[in-house]
C-alpha cells in the first residue's frame, strides 16, 4: 500500500547536514516521490504508477515531484534540494 508524507518539515537527522534528507531504511527498494525542491519525501509506493497516484492523492500533480526507485542497500542513502 503506497504511502502518503504528511510531515511538512524534511525529517533531519543528528549529524547529517543541514537540509539533507534522509530517506528511511524500509523505503529502499521502493519508489519515493520527493517535492519539487527536493527537500520532502511526499509520497511512497511499490510500484512507480502507485507512487505517482499517492503523490497526485497528496495534492502534488505529476510536474510538482520527482519520482525515483531508492535502491536496496544496508548504506544510508539521503538525498538533497539541489
Amino acid at each position: 500500500m503506497p504511502r502518503i508524507r504528511t510531515s511538512e518539515k524534511p525529517e533531519e537527522k543528528a549529524g547529517a547536514p543541514s537540509g539533507v534528507q534522509v530517506v528511511p531504511r524500509e523505503d529502499a527498494g521502493k519508489w519515493i516521490a520527493w517535492s519539487a525542491d527536493g527537500r520532502r519525501i511526499i509520497a511512497v509506493g511499490d510500484s512507480f504508477e502507485s507512487c505517482e497516484q499517492a503523490a497526485a492523492r497528496a495534492g502534488f500533480p505529476a510536474d510538482q515531484s520527482a519520482i525515483e526507485r531508492v535502491p536496496e542497500t544496508r548504506d544510508r542513502l539521503t538525498g538533497s534540494g539541489t
